[in-house]
């Protein structure tokens, strides 16, 4: 261990004396730019190669003839900006080989050779780390040279285009064209630098700059920004150019690996020191999420643990209500209790990034759409704000033929607890006042009759039923139907295998809007979360969460519910460590669409969130839960930057024996996510 330390410090002190001399000479400008040192434009042709693996076999990207797009890795064994890649550069290859789109990795490095660049080195290192891709050696820089790579780890994603393609006076053609099915084709670069926008933070990445370049040469769109500049070490052997690693990154795996950052060069050790300061200084604090013009807030004040992809929950004192034992209670009590399962439902906390939106109206995208507002065909926005309601289902229906590309999924709730009569008897109140509702509210008894006046414990709260619908996915319905809930007939709500019920309690969470369409009667219209609840059959038996982030995809509410959906719902959860030092729960997940590229880029994370894949532990600061911690798993499926998972504001209750929190999970798709949590 202590000559890897050495051969640590050797890099640390190699870079720093890189970035004290590198700008001075940049800044003289007396040399021309070496041309392999001028990154290639986007558009412009590669040639193919071909290079030995640690295989044992050739690689190449000629190998690859279905293939539309390729990612070419330059890496190399002892940069530890690399390593801080190792996982990510795993789980990208894995996401991309879905879109059939191949990965490959070259080590150009030259001069280290003897100490850690072998060939017999890259073995090593491609088993340690588990890679799923080629790793190739590039002996004497010439595939290197001709893509001008400088950096480890620096991305180049390439797009296979048709020759046919006319190039611009400057040898490049902007973004090409994908390559037809017959005729000759050519590598041509999409995009390069930067895999990500985090090089030393994996959980803290706000765009996947690689993934989202290859999503839109699929789609026809070019690539914003085309160029991001690496951050790394320099390729060995080639001059140095552009940002040198991070320091904190060489810092971390020497405090990694001796627990301390004693013996660093001065000047790397004071840097690193600073950056801990500072870090320490922060504290915790709060972390905002964006969300437009508002903004909702977390308390990241988890830290980590010694153990791997483990964290330390803060936890305090307190008393359960009746609505978190009400967790635990059988399906056969809890049902007959409308309110009471509401109750359930209303801990849940769901929005999405636009929570506040700027279109006060919305129709039908028709021939002749521009004269349907004056007739009354429309939606007006209440108040231009995102609501949660949570009610019991007193009506169900599906469309049984689209309509301007209306498929609508159908629900009327009542609702029957004072935070989601408010919110509705809101809309109601903005009924009574539209002079196309007139008529509705005379049938109703007049504006002194419900739901035109405020709600109150002792009234019928059926008279405040909002009416909520969505049209999903077309690709996804069928499958949304099946498994999910009713999208298509026969099915319906009390024949359905994933509800059984036919007045279950729904969560919705979508635009307030009034439908003039229709006397201008109040909506959630798109919904775009969904939850609901199965009890526990009986005492101590696991519940089980169905929850849906979706995207309405009809012509009328593309303003209101536009891809990708950016969302966040936060999920009570009670565990009993009564019998047992570990509670698993378990995601599912179930129907779903492609992740969005650019992931949560619009949101600020919480510094303990995890990347919704494999396992995650949570242990607790409280020394009733010594010993114990709760494990979050899913499948392995879900990619690294538009699906993430935390638990936070952990209470416990001692006459009761039980932790309540929350999970909260936060996505990023482009038209639905749905998915199942049990919880024991």
């Amino acid at each position: 261990m202590e000559a890897g330390i050495l051969r640590i410090v050797h890099q640390l002190a190699f870079l720093v004396g890189a970035m004290a001399f590198v700008p001075p000479l940049a800044a003289q400008g007396n040399t021309a730019p070496d041309e392999a040192l001028v990154p290639l434009k986007v558009g412009q042709a590669v040639a193919g190669f071909e290079l030995p693996g640690v295989d044992g076999a050739m690689h190449g990207l000629d190998a690859f003839a279905d293939a539309q797009a390729a990612v070419v890795l330059f890496i190399g064994n002892n940069c530890p900006c690399v390593e801080a890649y190792d996982e990510r550069m795993v789980w990208m290859t894995d996401y991309l080989a879905r879109q059939k789109v191949p990965v490959l990795a070259i080590n150009a490095n030259s001069a280290d050779r003897r100490f850690g660049e072998s060939l017999a080195d890259m073995q090593q290192r491609a088993d340690s780390a588990g890679y799923n891709f080629p790793y190739l050696i590039d002996e004497d820089q010439s595939v290197a040279r001709r893509f001008r790579a400088t950096r480890t780890p620096e991305a180049f994603v390439l797009g296979r285009v048709t020759d046919a393609a006319t190039d611009a006076a400057d040898g490049t053609d902007g973004l090409p064209s994908v390559a037809g099915a017959s005729g000759g084709s050519t590598w041509k670069l999409v995009y390069s630098g930067a895999i990500d926008d985090q090089p030393n933070k994996p959980n803290a990445v706000r765009r996947h700059y690689v993934n989202e370049a290859v999503h839109r040469f699929l789609d026809g769109q070019r690539m914003h920004p085309d160029r991001v500049e690496p951050m790394g070490c320099s390729i060995e052997g080639l001059s140095v150019q552009g940002k040198a690693c991070p320091m904190e990154a060489i810092t971390q795996r020497v405090r990694d690996a001796t627990g301390s950052t004693a013996g660093l060069p001065d000047n790397a050790q004071a840097a690193a020191s600073s950056a801990m300061d500072v870090a320490d200084a922060a504290g915790p604090g709060r972390q905002v999420m964006a969300t437009g013009n508002t903004s909702f807030s977390f308390a990241p004040s988890a830290t980590p643990s010694p153990a791997a992809n483990t964290w330390t929950l803060p936890v305090r004192e307190g008393t359960l209500d009746s609505a978190w034992l009400d967790l635990r209670t059988p399906a056969a009590q809890l049902y007959p209790e409308p309110a009471r399962e509401e109750a359930v439902l209303d801990l849940v906390w769901a929005r999405t990034v636009d929570s506040v939106y700027h279109r006060k109206r919305a129709r039908h995208r028709v021939v002749g759409g521009a004269l349907l507002p004056y007739f009354g065909v429309r939606w007006k926005s209440v108040r231009q704000t995102r609501e949660q309601v949570v009610g019991k289902v007193v009506k169900q229906s599906i469309s049984g033929k689209e309509r301007f590309t209306e498929y609508d999924v159908n629900f009327n709730l009542v609702p029957h607890r004072d935070r989601s009569l408010d919110v509705v008897y809101a809309a109601y109140a903005d009924q009574a006042r539209m002079f196309k509702a007139r008529g509705k509210v005379r049938k109703a008894g007049g504006p002194d009759q419900p739901p035109y006046i405020p709600p109150n414990p002792r009234r019928d709260p059926a008279p405040y039923k909002i009416h909520v619908e969505c049209t999903p996915a077309r690709d996804l319905r069928d499958t949304l139907n099946v498994v999910f809930y009713p999208t298509r007939h026969p099915h319906d709500l009390a024949s359905h295998p994933n509800i059984g019920r036919t007045n279950p309690v729904f969560g919705v969470y979508g635009p307030m809007v009034l439908d003039c369409n229709h006397k201008c009667h109040p909506e959630i219209h798109p919904y775009e979360w969904i939850w609901w609840r199965d009890a526990p059959a009986k005492p101590g038996a696991p519940s089980r969460w169905s929850i849906g982030l979706l995207r309405d995809v009809s012509n009328r509410m593309q303003h209101w519910s536009s891809a990708p959906r950016e969302g966040a719902i936060r999920i009570p959860v009670l565990l009993d460590f009564s019998a047992e030092d570990v509670v698993t729960l378990e995601l599912e997940p179930g129907p779903r669409s492609a992740f969005s590229a650019e992931g949560l880029w619009r949101w600020t994370l919480p510094e303990q969130a995890r990347s919704i894949r494999g396992t995650s532990a949570w242990t607790f600061d409280h020394p009733a839960l010594a010993g114990k911690w709760v494990e979050l798993h899913t499948t392995d499926e879900l990619p690294i930057t538009a699906a993430w998972w935390w638990l936070e504001d952990a209470v416990w209750d001692a006459d009761q024996g039980l932790l309540r929190a929350y999970l909260v999970m936060a996505l990023s798709t482009q038209d639905a996510f749905t998915g199942w949590l049990t919880v024991p």
